[in-house]
């Protein structure tokens, strides 16, 4: 599988539901690039933080020398014609991405998720600081925005800790918040990529339990709909695997799709504990990989096209599915509405582009990520279209 590479470097099955690719909703019309503050880099999450504002993460990189340097970076938009923007740092009616300025803009590091419960309560979490450091037990950089003011918290790891991860962040308010990664442990002379999982619980974050060997596990995503239904996923040994929290203690979930060519779920969103996506990639030979929970059965749900899929969200049509085709770096995006799939039609960037983040918000779909133009470093990608029947 290749989401393990990608994120921790620097750039059917019985029951499948019948589908057809038929358009239900509009395909989306008039992709425009959004410019950024950010000349190199990759934009790897977007979240809506108030009914106007959205927020962007990832990184950037700079010429220090004769190296290159990765720092986290932020962004907000405010998308009103008029009025006061409510996160602080935008400039209201312009509709134009902006840098936030945060504590941890100078860190040698990345931004990889981050997610709101509101304008005042949001969280951007990234990696550990070995580039600068190159120390073992060097902790993870995350960060909380408070509608105030930043508040820098930095997850401890272990003295066997060469680097660690966070890949994915949800939020159900200031005192209860998950995030989940991957670390990279040297024992016994060999490297081991053990997964975690942190908690925050209004002071600090702990590291939980998990149900099974952590060396085994690759998680890659977490949401939560309240503190006792929470879910996580990756993969476990090249299959896909899904967790799930229930208030007391983390659990397998059981009868998932297993992919004749291996598989692994990159992302998960929920619209309650009786209707949850998973999606990821079925392997070479199979595509894209997206399974429905409707609160008793996991489901294969046949995708379209050959790619794997990266993040997905909720739109008024359906569930909006994005990545990219791994072979040919052309993107991939479709909308599967509970019957048909559409395309939307996302245009190609550059040599190769792929794409991380997809936030939806009212009519407009907005995808981010990065593209190669050739010239040696990566491109940030935001780009949008209208996709309103």
């Amino acid at each position: 599988m290749v989401s393990r590479t990608r994120l921790l470097s620097a750039i059917a099955a019985a029951g499948a539901l019948t589908v057809t690719t038929a358009g239900g909703a509009h395909a989306a019309t008039g992709w425009q690039q959004e410019p950024v503050p950010v000349a190199a880099g990759n934009i790897l999450a977007l979240t809506r933080v108030a009914p106007h504002v959205s927020w962007a993460a990832g990184f950037q990189l700079r010429q220090v020398g004769k190296s290159m340097v990765l720092n986290p970076v932020v962004l907000s938009r405010d998308d009103r014609d008029a009025g006061n923007g409510n996160d602080g740092h935008s400039t209201p009616g312009t509709g134009q991405w902006r840098q936030v300025p945060t504590p941890g803009d100078g860190l040698a590091t990345r931004a990889n998720a981050l997610a709101a419960h509101g304008a005042d309560d949001v969280w951007v979490v990234g990696d550990n600081d070995v580039e600068r450091t190159g120390a073992y037990g060097t902790p993870i950089f995350t960060e909380h925005w408070d509608g105030k003011a930043w508040r820098t918290v930095m997850v401890p790891t272990g003295p066997d800790v060469l680097s660690a991860n966070l890949l994915g962040v949800s939020v159900l308010n200031q005192h209860d918040a998950w995030a989940v990664g991957i670390e990279q442990v040297v024992r016994g002379g060999e490297d081991q990529y053990p997964s975690i999982i942190e908690h925050w619980d209004g002071k600090a974050w702990q590291q939980t339990k998990l149900p099974v060997d952590a060396a085994s596990l690759a998680l890659m995503s977490v949401t939560a709909t309240a503190p006792d239904d929470v879910w996580a996923v990756g993969s476990q040994n090249r299959q896909p695997v899904v967790l799930h929290y229930d208030g007391r203690e983390w659990s397998m979930t059981p009868g998932l799709p297993t992919p004749e060519g291996g598989g692994e779920f990159n992302t998960v969103v929920a619209k309650g504990p009786h209707d949850v996506w998973a999606a990821g990639d079925a392997g070479r030979a199979s595509g894209p990989l997206v399974a429905h929970y409707d609160g008793r059965t996991w489901t294969s749900v046949p995708a379209p096209g050959d790619g794997e899929i990266f993040a997905a969200t909720q739109t008024p049509d359906g569930i909006a599915f994005v990545g990219n085709n791994r072979e040919t770096g052309a993107p991939y995006g479709q909308v599967f509405n509970g019957r048909t799939w559409t395309d939307l039609a996302i245009p190609s960037q550059g040599l190769y582009s792929a794409q991380y983040g997809v936030l939806s918000e009212g009519g407009k779909l907005t995808v981010s990520g990065a593209y190669d133009t050739g010239e040696g470093q990566p491109k940030p990608l935001m780009i949008s279209a209208d996709v309103r029947n």
